[in-house]
C-alpha cells in the first residue's frame, strides 16, 4: 500500500491534506481517486490507514486554496507553539518561517518568531519580528511592551560590551 508523509492529523475531524509533490504524485502517477485507500504517516510516526476522499488540482488562488492554505498555517502554528512550549526554540523558529512563507500577514506567527529570538538572546532579531507584527496593525499591549524589554536587554548588553572593550 502506498505511504505518504504528513505534518500532522486535524484532531478535530480526522482529515488530513497532502500537498506539494506528493500531491502531485497521487493525481498525476498513481491515478488515485477518491475511495482509494492508502497509508499516512504524520511526524510522530503514526499510521494511518486514510481513504481518499478528495484529489484535485488546485488553481492558485481559488476558495480550494486559501482554505487549504489557512488549515496548513493553523496546523503549523500549532505544531511551532508546541516546540515553543517545550523550548525547542530553534525547530519553533522554523516551523514559523514555513508560516511565514505561505501567509506573510500572520500576526501570532511574527509575534512567537520574536518570543523565539528573545529566548535565544538574539534581541536584534526579536526587536525586527516583533516590530513586523505592529506593522500588522494589530493593537497589543503585550507587543509594546516586549518591544520595550527587548530595547532595554539591548542597552544593558551595550552597555556591558563597552565596559569590557575599554
Amino acid at each position: 500500500m502506498r505511504r505518504f508523509f504528513i505534518e500532522k492529523i486535524n484532531e478535530k475531524n480526522g482529515f488530513c491534506a497532502i500537498s506539494g509533490p506528493e500531491a502531485r504524485h497521487i493525481i498525476k502517477v498513481l491515478r488515485m481517486e477518491k475511495g482509494d485507500n492508502l497509508v499516512v504517516i504524520d511526524g510522530s510516526g503514526n499510521r494511518y490507514l486514510a481513504s481518499l476522499e478528495k484529489a484535485s488540482q488546485i488553481q492558485p488562488y481559488s476558495d480550494i486554496t486559501v482554505a487549504a492554505k489557512n488549515e496548513m498555517v493553523a496546523i503549523k502554528l500549532e505544531i511551532g507553539n508546541k516546540f515553543l512550549a517545550e523550548k525547542r526554540y530553534n525547530q519553533a523558529i522554523s516551523t514559523y518561517q514555513e508560516i511565514i512563507a505561505m501567509d506573510s500577514t500572520n500576526f501570532d506567527t511574527y509575534f512567537k518568531l520574536g518570543d523565539c529570538y528573545e529566548q535565544n538572546r538574539l534581541l536584534d532579531k526579536a526587536k525586527f519580528y516583533y516590530q513586523k507584527a505592529d506593522q500588522i496593525g494589530t493593537q497589543n499591549q503585550s507587543l509594546n511592551n516586549k518591544i520595550q524589554v527587548v530595547d532595554s536587554l539591548s542597552q544593558v548588553a551595550e552597555t556591558y560590551f563597552q565596559k569590557g572593550y575599554k
